[in-house]
């Protein structure tokens, strides 16, 4: 091993600064040219995660008009959108049922 003269030993030490200088500088265009590509990803990324959770579930989440409507013959009470469409039932509640003991038959053919 071969000692350093104190000459070489300031070059060294100038070097060494000029290279963390440089190290800094360079990693610190790095992490703007890194912010510019997240500000990019970011809109994409929500949208694919968007997209990807109507693939898996086969449908979207929206809020629209629904119309309840109750059938005391089956105890069920149904959600229907304005198409028509079922989107969900379930049994009604104690508070939902008919109070009182007279029913009419609905035919479709009464008046």
């Amino acid at each position: 091993m071969k000692a350093f003269t104190d000459e070489e030993i300031r070059e060294r030490k100038d070097d060494l600064a000029q290279t963390v200088i440089d190290i800094a500088k360079i990693q610190q265009e790095k992490k703007e040219v890194n912010d510019g590509f997240k500000s990019q990803l970011k809109p994409l990324e929500n949208s694919k995660n968007i997209l990807l959770e109507q693939i898996k579930n086969k449908a979207e989440y929206v809020t629209e008009e629904c119309f309840k409507l109750i059938s005391h013959e089956e105890n069920m009470a149904g959600y229907y959108n304005s198409r028509g469409e079922l989107i969900e039932s379930r049994p009604i509640k104690k508070e939902e049922r008919q109070l009182t003991v007279f029913h009419a038959q609905r035919t479709g053919t009464n008046n």
